[in-house]
């Protein structure tokens, strides 16, 4: 069973899990720079082959670092009852028993605050604003 938070423990742990929300982005577009950077190399040998050379060794190396980092940060957020949504845009949702429903309380790096929600089904295009009364409650 999926951990349930109340209003106020989504947003402390937030402001606790926000630095590895973060840090879970940054080191996600990272990981794409280092597969770009192995990928353009490739295009410049031929027949496309792209072992051996020190950028994809590099890359390669930085690479399986960054996964191993990522999958550190991923496992933390997710032991602390967080559901990870999208890794490239720090989308991440509690669940919550609101009104008597199960619903996301969701967040996504760079807001300055928890403040939307949506349904279970409707996902982020369904995101709404905490209604005040949900705020009293907590």
């Amino acid at each position: 069973m999926p951990r349930l938070f109340t209003l106020e423990e989504a947003r402390l742990t937030l402001a606790q899990v926000r630095p590895a929300v973060e840090e879970m982005t940054a080191q996600k577009a990272r990981l794409d720079q280092l597969r770009a950077m192995v990928a353009m190399a490739g295009d410049r040998r031929p027949g496309g082959f792209y072992g051996g050379s020190a950028i994809t060794d590099y890359a390669g190396l930085a690479a399986a670092q960054t996964v191993r980092l990522l999958n550190r940060i991923v496992h933390e957020l997710v032991a602390a009852g967080i559901e990870i949504k999208d890794v490239d845009r720090g989308l991440i949702d509690f669940r919550s028993v609101q009104d008597d429903r199960i619903v996301y309380l969701c967040w996504m790096a760079g807001e300055p605050e928890l403040d939307w929600y949506h349904e279970l089904a409707a996902g982020f295009s369904g995101r709404r604003p905490i209604p005040e009364h949900w705020k009293r409650r907590d």
